[in-house]
């Protein structure tokens, strides 16, 4: 999930899809490095809800991520 400036290969232009047909709420962020599975979970809604808006409406496009901690954490946006 790593995508950081000296990365020389473009991030596709449709990074982030929703799952629209899954009882679960499922978002793939897809990366130069790799599909990370998110699962959105009931128990905070207006969140869920805003996030897939904001996924659908092409926000997340493109975004790189600038930081990353090998197995614990990515950190990104602008």
């Amino acid at each position: 999930m790593c995508v950081q400036a000296q990365v020389k290969k473009p991030a596709p232009k449709s990074t982030v899809a929703v799952t629209p047909k899954s009882k679960e709420k499922l978002v793939e962020i897809m990366t130069s490095m790799g599909t990370i599975v998110v699962k959105l979970y009931d128990s905070t809604p207006q969140h869920r809800d805003n996030f897939v808006r904001l996924v659908k409406e092409g926000f997340y496009d493109s975004l790189l991520f600038h930081r990353v901690i090998d197995g614990f954490m990515v950190q990104g946006g602008d």
